[in-house]
């Protein structure tokens, strides 16, 4: 049978310096436990919780930048395409693209091609007169409009088989200022897409 002592009087039975180092062992225990419950572990959760706010706030301003990218392509995009309103605008753009090349405008129509899904296509007709270099400006200059107008044909008129609306001293005067370019008219075919308003 086993004589069973109470902690109490094992601690009378030490002598004093054992009663300091085991006081002293409790006291560095209960240091260690309040440092470990109170500092450390608060210390780690902040840090978690510092990390998590963190990666948060790094996920926020990725996804605000995806959308900032998105609302620019999707400018860029609308900037690209036209509406049903917008056929006078662009007749007045091409007309304005024609006179700022130094060509002379002959006519100018616009018509409905086709539909294409949720898009129609709006096909002008642009008959000029012009030497090849205002020809290739006119070109150019409608290409790089917006809303987008794709130069879909582009074909010349021999000038000895059409009469000209203009006399030939207006012909002659052309002719000098350009040095000799050959005057030709020209029938452009242009194409606008257009989206359907639901």
């Amino acid at each position: 049978m086993q004589l069973k002592i109470p902690p109490i009087k094992i601690f009378d039975m030490l002598d004093e310096k054992q009663k300091n180092m085991l006081m002293m062992a409790v006291v560095f225990l209960l240091t260690f436990f309040i440092c470990y419950k109170i500092i450390y572990q608060n210390a780690v959760k902040k840090t978690k919780d510092y990390n998590y706010k963190t990666a948060q706030q790094l996920q926020q301003n990725r996804l605000r930048k995806e959308l900032a990218d998105l609302d620019n392509v999707k400018t860029a995009y609308e900037n690209l395409i036209a509406y049903k309103e917008d056929i006078d605008k662009i007749k007045n753009k091409l007309s304005a693209v024609v006179e700022s090349s130094g060509a002379r405008l002959v006519s100018i129509r616009s018509m409905k091609k086709s539909e294409l899904g949720n898009y129609s296509v709006f096909s002008t007709s642009i008959e000029l007169e012009c030497s090849f270099h205002q020809l290739g400006l006119v070109v150019a200059s409608i290409e790089n409009m917006q809303p987008y107008t794709g130069v879909e044909s582009v074909k010349i008129i021999d000038s000895q088989q059409e009469n000209y609306e203009n006399s030939a001293q207006e012909r002659q005067s052309q002719k000098s200022q350009s040095e000799g370019s050959v005057f030709v008219r020209a029938n452009l075919t242009v194409e606008t897409y257009l989206l359907k308003v639901k």
